[in-house]
Order: structure tokens, then C-alpha cells, then sequence
């Protein structure tokens, strides 16, 4: 799912949207397998709905960005999705 989210991130036109298609379909059967198999709170399960819910709004409205504004929001997004990802290892640990 990953590997098709940055590349819907980058690309245009056909690509974006073939792109953004494969990585919908991809994070709806790692969701589905999280809902079923992990418990609300697992890392995993809350990592791929941050995920999956914020990535088709980002997707709508990235190509309509100015470069400036562009590049600001990629740096947020980097750090919500490393905030996640420290979490996720701290939870890991602990749990």
C-alpha cells in the first residue's frame, strides 16, 4: 500500500489516479484484516486508519497546491507520519 501511496503522492494525471486506486484497494484488505485480527488500540490497526483517512483527502487537494504551499505540507505530513511512527515503536516496546 505504501509503495503506491507515494507514488500517487508524486505522479499525475493517469498515474496519480491508477496509483491512488491500487493503494485504496491495498489499505482496505490490510484494514479489513486489522479490524478482524488485531484489537482496536494495536499499533498496526491505528497506523493504517491514519493512514488510509488521511491520505484521500490529501490526494484530492495535493495537485492543487502552489510549490510553496506544496512542500509545506509534505514537511507536516513527514512529521504526523513519523509521530505515528515513533508512537507505534513505543507502543511495541511497552506493550
Amino acid at each position: 500500500g505504501d509503495y503506491y501511496r507515494y507514488l500517487a503522492e508524486f505522479a499525475t494525471g493517469n498515474k496519480c489516479k491508477d496509483s491512488a486506486d491500487k493503494y485504496r484497494g491495498a489499505y482496505k484488505d490490510a484494514s479489513e484484516v486489522a479490524v478482524t485480527d488485531l484489537p482496536p488500540l494495536h499499533p498496526i490497526r491505528l497506523d493504517l486508519a491514519l493512514d488510509f483517512s488521511m491520505f484521500d483527502d490529501v490526494i484530492a487537494e495535493l495537485n492543487m497546491l502552489s510549490e510553496e504551499n506544496y512542500k509545506d505540507s509534505a514537511i507536516i505530513m513527514q512529521l504526523l507520519r513519523d509521530n505515528v511512527t515513533l508512537w507505534t515503536s513505543h507502543m511495541q516496546d511497552s506493550g
